[in-house]
């Protein structure tokens, strides 16, 4: 099979609604195949009820049954009989059917949920600094495309096999009731099947539409909240609110138009009385001139027509599956992706005696999200095992990148990384990660000078052999600044130590480094 056939076949499957069902395990197929069985039985007992309803027209119509002389309220007592024992079965079938299709989607949405961050925790650092992954696309991801999925698992799918079956079955037991009826109303399936089949394909069209509209509005309010300060300080309150409510404009008349459609795929139901007029004259023919019960012509009449409802209701959910295919097909290219850098890759040397010498050789370096811009070029710098070296420079002189790339959290597109004259591609990852400790600018948690004596605990805590500082007293006070400068001189005692500096202050004992 050649490539490109492969990949159509493999989008097909993408496309697919199986492909919803990828982490389902036996339990999960267990669960599908009783509350599908629930699904057929929820669906044929409809048409099994009119099966004793006609028996009991028949028995009303004459008072008493002609054969063998039964006794009228006994052959009414059997029907109402037969009426309990069919509920207290539907009463099983529906409990299947709600309960094993709500089991199976919490079952496997939760592997696809933790499937996907797991996924997205393994890609390497330049998957996030492009536009291929922003941070409202991957919430949007775990949290609306999965609980689509499992909506879709839970509801639609039991629905649209319970309605499909109330076809069928309406149909064969229309034909059983009395072919000839059937026959002449099987034309008329398409009046309640059109409006239904137009008002989906037409309302997932809009939802299409609204979705995007829906997302323009929360990239708003998300950039809002993300820069609440700034917006204060200008007072764009007003604008943003005016954009907001811009987009909303839009939204609103996709909301007028999805009530049209629903509006007249609704009262589109009222064909049905028309098709009910045909059934009943037709039907009064049968039983003055072929000898049709009345209680047989009213069964037939019903379960096609409700047959023929439950197809129109049954085909709008498709829209459902084809959304869920889509939002797994998303999910999925995520989970299938294979990082650039693998975090979990156990591949790799694991290096017995670590002194910490850091060397990089000729690097050349550009980050992912911009290939134009060169950040470093022929680099060179050696850190001797056990001494302090500080890179000095402005703001985007490419200091923290030094660290990124030691820390490999990129590759470098020319030249080598080395410690302890190993190059670092060839090192495990997790374990070199393991062997270094980074103090940032700021941490996370707590402020000011407690802040970073938290974040340098943290980093110590692991004995790192190489110990990463980046602009780690750059945000404090001066007061603060001493302590955790204090803090830092007894950390980097014995350690191989990388210091990044806007400015050269009172720092002694540092071999230094200009970055232009």
């Amino acid at each position: 099979m050649s490539s490109s056939s492969e990949k159509a076949l493999e989008n097909k499957n993408r496309n697919s609604i199986t492909i919803i069902f990828r982490y389902a395990d036996g339990k999960d197929i267990l669960l599908m195949c009783l509350g599908t069985i629930g699904a057929i039985g929820d669906g044929i007992s409809t048409n099994c009820l009119l099966v004793y309803v006609s028996q009991l027209f028949n028995s009303l119509g004459y008072g008493k049954t002609r054969q063998n002389n039964h006794n009228f309220m006994e052959e009414i007592e059997k029907c109402s009989l037969y009426f309990v024992l069919l509920g207290l079965t539907v009463m099983v079938v529906a409990f299947m059917e709600g309960y094993c299709w709500s089991k199976t989607s919490e079952r496997q949405v939760l592997k696809i949920r933790y499937k996907y961050l797991k996924a997205i925790l393994r890609q390497e650092v330049g998957f996030f600094d492009s536009q291929e992954a922003t941070t409202s696309e991957i919430t949007n991801s775990i949290s609306k495309d999965t609980s689509l999925i499992q909506e879709v698992l839970s509801e639609k799918v039991p629905i649209f096999l319970m309605h499909t079956t109330v076809f069928i079955s309406g149909v064969v037991f229309s034909a059983y009731f009395s072919w000839r009826l059937a026959i002449v109303a099987l034309p008329t399936i398409f009046l309640l099947i059109i409006p239904g089949l137009i008002y989906g394909k037409y309302l997932l069209y809009l939802s299409r539409k609204s979705f995007k509209e829906y997302s323009k509005a929360n990239a708003i309010v998300e950039q809002a909240l993300s820069s609440i300060k700034t917006i204060y300080s200008f007072t764009a309150e007003k604008s943003v609110v005016e954009r907001y409510s811009l987009i909303l404009d839009g939204t609103i008349k996709l909301g007028i138009k999805q009530g049209i459609a629903k509006g007249l795929a609704v009262g589109s139901t009222g064909l049905s009385f028309a098709i009910w007029a045909l059934l009943a004259w037709y039907g009064s023919h049968l039983i003055m001139h072929n000898g049709e019960t009345g209680g047989k012509i009213y069964a037939a009449g019903v379960s096609f027509v409700l047959g023929g409802l439950s197809l129109g209701m049954a085909l709008p959910e498709v829209k459902y599956f084809t959304e869920a295919s889509v939002a797994a097909s998303r999910i999925f290219d995520r989970i299938d992706r294979v990082p650039e850098i693998d975090s979990e890759d156990t591949r790799g040397l694991v290096l017995g005696n670590i002194r910490g010498e850091v060397d990089f050789r000729n690097v050349k370096f550009t980050y992912p999200s911009r290939p134009d811009t060169v950040v470093l070029k022929d680099f060179n710098l050696k850190i001797e095992a056990g001494k302090t070296v500080a890179l000095v420079g402005a703001s985007g002189s490419g200091k923290s990148t030094v660290i990124a790339l030691l820390q490999r959290f990129y590759d470098t597109n020319a030249g080598a990384i080395c410690i302890d004259s190993v190059e670092i591609k060839s090192l495990q990852l997790n374990w070199l990660r393991g062997k270094m400790g980074l103090i940032g600018e700021r941490g996370a948690l707590l402020s000011g000078g407690q802040k970073q004596r938290i974040a340098i605990a943290r980093a110590i805590i692991k004995n790192p052999v190489i110990l990463l500082l980046d602009e780690a007293t750059s945000a404090l006070d001066s007061e603060s600044e001493t302590l955790v400068q204090n803090a830092l001189d007894q950390a980097i005692i014995g350690r191989t130590t990388l210091v990044n500096l806007s400015s050269l202050t009172s720092n002694n004992k540092l071999g230094l480094r200009h970055i232009d």
